[in-house]
């Protein structure tokens, strides 16, 4: 999170605990897709209204629009809103508006190399469950911002974490051995 940026934490749930400055134990960044792509915000907005009064229509029931709403928030949420993410000793963490999710370095078995960012999998081999496993480390398109870690940064930090943590299958103990094409980037 940058500096001079304040959270706005809801009455009902208690304060979280300040997450650490990055130094060289943490590193942490956030990316917003939907910066990037207004277009596509305009187009899901739509989108969302249209299913929602096409329900209202076929129901009649704002509750039925209103869960459309919904589920289509949840479904577009790690695009629309953005996602914090950290790595630290001991694991890899992304969290957005509705979602958290972790693995820590040492069930790490396969390291995925994309264009946009590092995919984590628990998974030995490529698979159908690959692409609803593990954990996607999204990077933004580098404009000059000292805020946020170079592509390379991030990638030297995840291959330190995961040598050490020595989880990859026998012989692929580098990143560059264990790249590989993604089917799903997600």
């Amino acid at each position: 999170m940058a500096r001079g940026r304040r959270r706005v934490v809801s009455r009902r749930r208690p304060p979280q605990r300040a997450e650490p400055e990055a130094g060289p134990e943490t590193l942490a960044w956030s990316v917003h897709l939907a910066r990037d792509r207004p277009k596509w915000v305009v187009g899901l907005v739509v989108l969302m209204a249209g299913c929602a009064a096409l329900c209202f229509y076929l129901f009649g029931s704002l509750l039925y629009a209103a869960f459309t709403v919904v589920a289509l928030l949840g479904a577009t949420a790690e695009f629309l809103f953005p996602a914090h993410y950290r790595l630290t000793r001991e694991a890899a963490e992304m969290r957005n508006l509705h979602n958290w999710r972790r693995i820590a370095w040492a069930e790490v078995r396969k390291v995925y190399l994309l264009d946009e960012g590092i995919k984590l999998s628990p998974l030995p081999h490529a698979g159908p469950r690959e692409a609803f496993r593990g954990l996607m480390l999204r990077w933004q398109v580098e404009d000059g911002s000292t805020e946020l870690p170079s592509a390379a940064t991030i990638l030297a930090f995840v291959e330190q974490r995961v040598a050490e943590a020595g989880a990859l299958q026998t012989g692929l103990a580098k990143i560059p051995e264990t790249v590989g094409k993604a089917d799903r980037s997600t």
